[in-house]
Parts: structure tokens; sequence; C-alpha cells
């Protein structure tokens, strides 16, 4: 990847990272990398206001 796509993205040495990948039919369509942190805190967000109704 190049640096100023990294520096851009936030992404340095070290980081871990999480590949997503959607698919159209059999094919991948789209592929997205980003940090793992960003992925989980998305993760949280979408799924918080659920599991807490559920802990109601």
């Amino acid at each position: 990847m190049p640096k100023d796509l990294r520096e851009k993205a936030g992404i340095k040495t070290g980081d871990k990272l999480a590949i997503v990948a959607s698919t159209r039919g059999e094919k991948v369509c789209c592929i997205m990398l980003m940090r793992t942190e960003e992925l989980t805190e998305s993760i949280r967000e979408t799924f918080r206001p659920l599991l807490e109704d559920l802990v109601k």
C-alpha cells in the first residue's frame, strides 16, 4: 500500500487490518481494508442498541 494512502487512512506500522469483502453472486465485487479497531467500534455502535434492548 502506498505511503500517502496509509497516511490518509491513519494506518501505522504494526496496526492490525481487517479485509471486508462484498460479493455479487459468486464474485467478489468490492474489497475494503480497515484497521481492526475501527471495524470493532463500528460493529459495537451498530449492535449496541440491539443488545441493550435484549438485556432489558
